[in-house]
């Protein structure tokens, strides 16, 4: 990067071989006569090569020529420096004082920067690091329709990296200034909202979105009107600091600005609650509720949506994170489809949210129409027959990545799924049970985060129920009853099929842990009714991998499959035979000390009725 100020120069561009506007005009010779000994640098067809990069070439065809911009005011700063205006933006006083930083750029709405007015040194980092990954882009999305992603939400995560709090504040980074909305974009995406000019004002930018159809255009307009719907956005915390800033901040950048941040702090321990306390003091559309005790993060969240006003509501895990367009797109796909809930796809990511560990269970499928739209009975099964049997996969089961619409969540008594582990299985039941219909869009808006500090993944965690330990037998057990109870004969077999689904991946995170009950597994073997499993709609489901647990048991059967894949995350090859050894041995012990129990209960049974038999004897 070159040293010295930023040079007087201005750039600006014009694409699409039409001659400029009379407004443009206007606007470029105002600010000629506010900045005369500014150099200012027209950028076209005639002197940018639009062939250069694949995506500005795919855009130049498909006459996107705002996304053409893009790419040019980024290879011209970082070729030249200086200073780079949108045309439809006025200039009302000199750039001067703002020169001597390496960078400056503003924020767009609260929380969302704006580079249509942005400045730079030759050859500064974050210019570069831009303008690096648009040149291994398409124009297109894996879907084959147009990516409409535009500068400013490409450049908001690496300004984020850097250290930039998407909360409009001036902020001096190292060598990077972000002003607030008041210096160069007052004014709102509706023009009817009121202005916001200071002394501090430079520009003001007319928003055109130029690269946009008339029906999105019409959607700017709706969600940036007073008819736009509040969005509340419950977040349960638990011991995160580690984490919970990263999550915030990744909510307040949501393009989609009508919004509401309840942080419930459900008793942490560590620094959590003052982290909470001070985002509740900077921004008044978040509101923080301290709670006296843990309960658990199911009923944190309800806790959250009796203090929420939003008419639909969604809940995002403390230590996860967003992407820019998370409520906006399900906002969207709920008001083109009228949805009661609208859900999308995640991503599995390590500890620091940077290397994707699992890119499914959501895949992106260019076959499938986005929103797609199910109705109860199909979403029902859709849910009970998780994997292979639906392409969306289980995208459905989390309560994350699903926007609600409130008179839904309003119907549920959370004690009825307030386990410490499952719960989400219950919640989607219980909400399934009360809708309409529902949509999913294809886009992966969600990070999921390994946190290895979660209660789920410590070795001594044990489940329970409003309070009260229980095993994931009985976990499994309540859930076929309640699903029955709420979805009727209709479902029994893709009801039986889930259950079996999700006891089996109970089993092996027990023996990723170590911690087998080797009694529940026996029970399990004894009880469940494999037979509503094993025949699907007259089709055999996981046929190869029934028998085995027919003929084996579920565990060993497990342990077994876990030794052939040779998991290394799981256990090594030699210590999976000593576990395999053990485990037949003690389901061995166990299942014959079932069946004296069931013995001695037989025997009593029949005492009892021989008795019964003696009192009802007739005396003669």
């Amino acid at each position: 990067m070159s040293v010295g100020p930023i040079p007087k120069v201005i750039h600006y561009c014009w694409f699409g071989g039409k001659e400029m506007s009379e407004e443009a005009k206007s606007y470029i010779d105002e600010w000629r006569e506010i900045c005369p000994d500014y150099k200012f640098m027209k950028w076209d067809e005639t002197n940018f090569d639009v062939n250069k990069y694949k995506y500005t070439q795919e855009a130049y065809e498909n006459e996107k020529w705002a996304f053409v911009s893009d790419v040019c005011r980024l290879e011209k700063l970082h070729e030249y420096g200086g200073i780079y205006v949108d045309v439809n933006t006025r200039v009302l006083k000199k750039f001067d004082p703002l020169l001597s930083n390496s960078m400056f750029i503003g924020f767009e709405q609260d929380g969302v920067i704006a580079p249509s007015v942005f400045g730079a040194r030759k050859g500064h980092r974050i210019i570069k690091t831009l303008l690096d990954r648009y040149k291994s882009e398409s124009l297109f999305s894996e879907r084959g329709d147009i990516n409409l992603t535009t500068i400013n939400n490409r450049l908001q995560p690496i300004l984020i990296e850097a250290g930039m709090r998407p909360d409009n504040s001036l902020q001096k980074l190292a060598d990077i200034v972000v002003y607030p909305k008041s210096y160069f974009q007052p004014r709102y995406w509706n023009s009817a909202r009121q202005d916001e000019i200071t002394k501090n004002t430079y520009t003001i930018h007319y928003f055109g979105a130029s690269w946009l159809d008339d029906k999105q255009r019409d959607w700017i307009k709706y969600i940036s009107s007073d008819r736009a719907p509040k969005v509340s956005i419950i977040v349960p915390i638990y011991n995160v600091e580690a984490y919970l800033e990263e999550c915030v901040d990744s909510i307040l950048s949501q393009y989609y600005q009508n919004i509401e941040v309840i942080l419930v702090v459900d008793a942490a321990t560590d620094n959590s609650g003052v982290i909470a306390d001070r985002y509740g003091r900077q921004d008044d559309r978040i509101k923080v509720l301290h709670k006296p005790s843990n309960e658990g993060l199911n009923m944190a969240r309800a806790s959250g949506l009796s203090l929420s006003t939003g008419e639909f509501v969604t809940f995002i895990d403390s230590d996860d994170r967003v992407e820019p367009g998370y409520v906006e797109e399900l906002l969207r796909a709920q008001v083109a489809t009228g949805a009661d809930i609208t859900m999308c796809g995640y991503t599995h990511y390590d500890s620091t949210l940077r290397s994707p560990l699992l890119i499914q269970p959501f895949t992106i499928y260019p076959e499938l129409e986005s929103p797609k739209v199910y109705s109860q009975n199909q979403i029902i099964k859709a849910y009970l027959l998780q994997g292979d049997h639906w392409k969306h996969n289980n995208v459905i089961t989390t309560t994350y990545c699903k926007l609600f619409s409130r008179k839904i969540l309003v119907k549920l008594d959370w004690k009825k799924s307030n386990y410490t582990v499952g719960e989400d299985d219950f919640e989607t039941i219980y909400t399934f049970a009360h809708v309409r219909k529902a949509a999913v869009i294809n886009s992966r808006l969600y990070r999921y985060r390994a946190n290895p500090n979660s209660l789920s993944n410590s070795k001594s965690f044990s489940p329970k129920y409003n309070g009260k330990t229980v095993s994931v037998f009985n976990i499994c057990k309540d859930f076929t009853k309640k699903a029955l109870d709420l979805y009727g004969d209709r479902y029994e077999e893709e009801v039986y099929y889930r259950s079996y689904v999700l006891y089996k991946y109970y089993i092996v995170q027990l023996i990723k842990k170590g911690s087998l009950t080797m009694r529940d597994v026996a029970i399990f073997d004894r009880e469940f009714p494999m037979k509503h499993v094993k025949l699907l709609s007259g089709k055999w489901v996981d046929k190869g991998e029934l028998e085995l647990i027919e003929s084996k048991g579920l565990a060993v059967s497990l342990v077994e499959r876990l030794w052939r894949e040779n998991d290394s995350q799981t256990l090594r090859v030699e210590d999976m035979k000593l576990r395999l050894a053990d485990l037949n041995e003690e389901l061995r012990s166990v299942r014959e000390e079932l069946d004296s129990h069931l013995t001695v209960k037989r025997s009593i049974r029949l005492l009892a009725g021989n008795i019964k038999r003696l009192i009802r004897r007739p005396r003669g």
